[in-house]
């Protein structure tokens, strides 16, 4: 999938700066989990704030590592990170009594960029390879531990299962995902896709509860650095920077700021239409800025995530030429009315990204191009970032 689909939840996971070593914003050792609707749920829901990074493809990513788990067998390589659990504060449980579980996938059906069930990637050949085995261990008998060897399923249940839940609708639980061949498993990182879902269902039957597609991707003897800006990338993952300055050229700021554009998370900047000589000006007119990891990427795109308050609007996205000291007209497109849309612009980085200083600038205004509904209309501007 191309860059725009990545953007459409895009960097809700990533943070501020530029390359991907500083880009995880949470290194949480449980994925919260819960449902969307505690009487008839239509949604099995996962924290997105759990997770380090999300892919081109539009799945989220958490990274581990197999370690020495058992002090007494050295060379033993297991992991038992992440953990899984609901979060009654955040509004996080399932109904009591429902089992939980864990579904590995075949990456090469359900990824744009995985190789099968145990995704390896091997720093040798800066690539990843369907080989590996993984074993899942759950803490039941009532499953048989699920084996995962390179393109396929070894032996094993999948689904896994993880726990029931409490009376209180509460569940917390770790499973046990054990490198197998620990004598022979190369050095590198290991990834493996799953989902979670549960045994709640209707009596109609019409619901299946599952929770979005997630890697969870193991290091095993790979620098954090390396395993970040090497590994992770062959899964999918990017350089994501969103702004580090706004100025507001026209309009008037409803609420928000700066802070409500830095990740793709439905608090917004919202502005309303200043003042303007003619039609051709645009009533809003925010211009973003940042600095890029590199002053000379080998591509780059600018995207924003934004809606309107009424239809017959239409966003307009300019780079700032370095070159030349001036605005060029990059992309151009229909605001949408009450729904996010993400749109995303290929830039030239030899004249969009300042020499020396990797500096980035990009102006975005929108005027009335068709019917409005109402005056004055509103632009809600959810996330701006560049993709290098």
């Amino acid at each position: 999938m191309n860059r725009s689909f990545y953007l459409t939840v895009a960097a809700a996971v990533l943070a501020a700066n530029t390359c991907l070593t500083s880009c995880a914003i949470a290194q949480h050792n449980d994925v919260e989990f819960g449902y969307d609707d505690h009487v008839t749920p239509t949604t099995f829901l996962i924290d997105p704030l759990a997770f380090d990074f999300r892919t081109l493809d539009d799945i989220i990513l958490i990274n581990s590592s197999m370690e020495e788990l058992d002090p007494f067998d050295p060379g033993e390589f297991a992991a038992d990170q992440p953990g899984f659990t609901t979060n009654p504060n955040a509004g996080l449980f399932v109904n009591p009594g429902d089992s939980i579980l864990i579904n590995v996938l075949d990456a090469t059906v359900d990824s744009d960029f995985g190789v099968g069930y145990v995704n390896y990637y091997n720093p040798l050949t800066d690539s990843l390879q369907a080989t590996g085995r993984i074993a899942f261990q759950d803490n039941t008998s009532s499953t048989e531990d699920l084996v995962l060897n390179g393109d396929m399923i070894e032996s094993g249940d999948s689904p896994q299962f993880i726990r029931v839940a409490d009376s209180g609708g509460d569940v917390h639980d770790h499973i046990v995902w054990d490198l197998l061949d620990d004598d022979t498993a190369p050095l590198g990182a290991y990834g493996i896709l799953v989902e979670m879902n549960s045994d709640f269902a209707p009596n109609d039957g019409t619901v299946d509860l599952k929770s979005e597609r997630f890697w969870i991707v193991f290091n095993h003897g790979m620098s954090q650095e390396d395993l970040e800006n090497l590994a992770l990338p062959k899964f999918g993952v990017v350089s994501a920077v969103p702004a580090n300055n706004l100025t507001v050229f026209r309009g008037n700021v409803v609420s928000g700021g700066l802070s409500e554009t830095t990740m793709s998370d439905d608090q917004r900047l919202l502005m309303n239409p200043g003042f303007t000589i003619n039609s051709a000006e645009a009533p809003v007119w925010l211009i973003f800025d940042s600095v890029l990891g590199s002053d000379s990427p080998g591509s780059l795109d600018i995207s924003y995530e934004a809606s309107a308050g009424t239809p017959g609007l239409t966003g307009t996205v300019e780079a700032f030429n370095w070159s030349t000291s001036s605005y060029e007209i990059v992309g151009e497109s229909d605001a949408q009315f009450n729904s996010d849309v993400v749109v995303s612009t290929s830039l030239a980085p030899a004249s969009h990204v300042e020499s020396g200083t990797a500096a980035v600038r990009t102006r975005i205004g929108w005027r009335q191009t068709g019917f409005t509904i109402n005056f004055p209309w509103e632009v809600r501007v959810d996330h701006v970032i560049w993709l290098e």
